[in-house]
């Protein structure tokens, strides 16, 4: 498996942590995110690179910063 397939599924990982440890469902992650719960899969099962402009708004609906986000998913301590 690939670094970036690794981080992707690593960011992924910690994002469904986040949402889980602040009680969301994937709907209402999406609806903050102004997206479906579709989207929030494709986006926890790291699917796809992610642009820099889609994880502010993913971390902005998680209540969390941004480079919090990516340190847990680079140091998978999500768990």
């Amino acid at each position: 498996m690939s670094k970036a397939l690794v981080f992707r599924v690593n960011f992924g990982k910690a994002v469904m942590a986040r949402r889980k440890k602040l009680g969301y469902s994937r709907d209402k992650l999406a609806r903050l995110m102004g997206t479906d719960s579709d989207y929030v899969t494709y986006v926890e099962e790291g699917k796809d690179d992610l642009h820099l402009s889609e994880m502010i708004i993913v971390a902005r609906a998680l209540q969390i910063p941004l480079y919090i986000l990516l340190a847990l998913a680079e140091s998978a301590l999500f768990d």
